[in-house]
């Protein structure tokens, strides 16, 4: 469905209550920085107070600035995309050019790119349609055998395979940690003494 005036405007109405809704947020949480001098806990001074108390305001300023931070993104995404509405560019996915469904735009009326633009970027592709997206972390690139993935291209020395080397020069398990070891051995001595030549 194509984007018409009526869709615009109940579009505009809903990103204008965003922004006074944002904007009000926001100005409850300066608000509450404005007591930033004593640490929020109502005192003139902080000399007899617990440091506890103080690294608990302290951790609630951290909370209330995180928020700020992300107040203050969303209503630059909500003023970006009255901008685009004034424009004529609103609707319109900024990666692949196509339009942005009515649907996904009124379930989200900032949203700058369609659903699967957003889909290949949120997967870690480079956000076009088709993308590879990462499937493992970026820091495997830069493990090299024993420590990274093995191909199956053939024997690798992996993980289990040095556990079993080092094993071989004794573990610090006990007998009841290795019920095998202790059903192979019922008489207490060591089996390389128990051995008769």
């Amino acid at each position: 469905m194509e984007l018409t005036d009526g869709h615009r405007e109940r579009l505009r109405a809903l990103l204008e209550r965003e922004r006074r809704r944002l904007q009000a947020s926001l100005d409850s949480l300066r608000r509450a920085w404005e007591d930033a001098e004593t640490g929020g806990i109502g005192e003139l001074s902080t000399y007899d107070q617990h440091p506890a108390d103080l690294g608990s305001e302290l951790a609630a300023r951290q909370v209330d600035l995180g928020l700020a931070q992300n107040e203050a993104r969303l209503l630059a995404q909500v003023e970006s995309a009255l901008e685009r509405l004034d424009e004529g560019t609103y609707g319109i996915c900024e990666q692949c050019g196509r339009p942005i469904p009515v649907g996904r735009l009124f379930a989200m009326p900032s949203a700058t790119r369609c659903a699967r633009c957003a889909a290949g970027e949120d997967a870690g592709g480079d956000g076009h349609p088709g993308g590879v997206g990462r499937t493992r972390p970026p820091e495997e690139e830069l493990l090299a055998p024993p420590f990274g993935r093995t191909s199956g291209d053939g024997p690798a020395y992996d993980g289990e395979d040095a556990w079993r080397d080092v094993a071989e020069y004794g573990t610090s398990n006990s007998p009841q940690d290795d019920p095998e070891a202790a059903r192979e051995n019922t008489t207490g001595v060591p089996p390389e003494r128990g051995r008769r030549l």
